[in-house]
């Protein structure tokens, strides 16, 4: 190919041999065939569009300048989107920052970019979360109402059924079954569970000093039993100016004498100040330390065998506890420590003979090892009787 020759479309168009259309009709009515020709925009006009383009959208394209409208056109309608795509993501941006950052993810943030309307979205969660206020206070009205009608339902039956029709008494011998129910306050026609067990109990025992202790057994739906425990009344003691018979555990029992005491077999108790003694309840001691000395000295006491042969205990100075036995035997404990030993001690030292003859003899146990025993007829035991 000589070098000097033009190529590409246009040269070898002209290269080409023009053939000359045949007539579609021979003789004189021929018709000639109209040829369509393209037609190509000059170069000024492409060239001013890409110009026009480039001030309007920023697009600096470098290539060379194509022949073609329809790139052009391309050119241009990508600059379009390219420009729209900006300030899509601008918008995108500035809406990003109005809102918590825990809110900022890429799919929301695609999805403002894509449909921004901050004024719809903020009505739509408003009207979200007044619905869920209209559904919260229309369960919480229901589950009132269900509250409500559950209560009534429960307060007729109540009413209704578990109404004390009958009413058993257990375990009482010093006092009649008409007394203990007087005491108690219960009645037939009462609730099943409109008293208290430990109320009931509390005014049973201030008003039968004898009774202990009231056990109250419910049974559905009408019943119910009490079971009384009894006591006896093992001491007695003066206390203002009167002589009252206590029990075990110091509980003020009734009204006696000494004698009728005495009588009795109970066993005097000297006691220290005491600031009240109501019947039915435990003696309170004034000084809190000698009523818990007292307390451990007498529960001592209780469970020794030496009990059954005292008449006297002397606990009016808690350093010199003295004992009377059999009316005839003074015993000096001392202070209160060793009382179970010393107890023990003492009813060995009551079984020797000497103690057999009828005479009076004093007992100090106050120095374990060391025991001694005087014996005395003058000795004056009439001021613990």
């Amino acid at each position: 190919m000589n070098a000097a020759q033009p190529f590409g479309v246009r040269a070898r168009a002209q290269r080409a041999p023009r053939r000359a259309e045949p007539p579609r009709e021979s003789g004189a009515d021929a018709i000639p065939i109209r040829t369509r020709t393209r037609r190509v925009a000059p170069e000024w006009g492409i060239q001013e569009k890409i110009r026009d383009a480039e001030r309007r959208y920023g697009m600096h394209d470098k290539t060379p300048p194509e022949s073609s409208s329809y790139r052009v056109r391309d050119r241009v309608r990508a600059a379009a989107a390219e420009s729209r795509r900006r300030r899509a993501e601008a918008h995108a941006a500035s809406a990003d920052e109005r809102i918590p950052r825990r809110a900022r993810d890429p799919v929301s943030a695609l999805h403002r970019a894509a449909a921004p309307d901050p004024a719809g979205a903020r009505a739509a969660r408003k009207a979200k979360a007044g619905r869920r206020r209209h559904n919260a206070r229309s369960l919480l009205f229901v589950l009132l109402l269900t509250g409500v009608f559950a209560v009534g339902v429960l307060a007729m039956v109540y009413k209704l059924i578990y109404v004390v029709s009958d009413i058993t008494v257990e375990g009482a011998s010093r006092y009649s079954e008409e007394e203990i129910l007087s005491a108690s306050g219960l009645a037939a026609g009462d609730n099943l569970y409109s008293f208290s067990s430990r109320r009931l109990a509390s005014r049973v025992m201030l008003r039968c000093p004898y009774v202990a202790d009231v056990g109250v057994e419910r049974r559905a739906p009408s019943s119910v039993t009490l079971r009384v425990e009894e006591e006896a009344a093992v001491y007695y003691a003066e206390i203002y100016g009167e002589v009252r018979a206590l029990s075990a555990g110091m509980r003020v029992l009734e009204r006696t004498t000494a004698e009728e005491a005495r009588a009795r077999g109970l066993i005097r108790l000297c006691l220290p100040h005491i600031r009240e003694a109501v019947a039915g309840r435990a003696i309170v001691f004034a000084d809190e330390r000698s009523a818990r000395t007292i307390r451990e000295v007498l529960g001592t006491l209780n469970a020794s065998a030496l009990r059954q042969r005292l008449s006297a205990v002397d606990c009016r100075n808690l350093y010199e506890v003295k004992m009377v036995s059999e009316g005839r035997f003074l015993l000096s404990f001392g202070g209160t420590d060793n009382m179970e030993l010393k107890m023990k001690l003492a009813c060995a030292v009551l079984e020797d003979e000497i103690f057999r003859t009828g005479i009076r003899a004093s007992v100090d146990l106050t120095q374990i090892r060391s025991t001694s025993v005087v014996l005395d007829n003058q000795l004056d035991l009439d001021r613990y009787s």
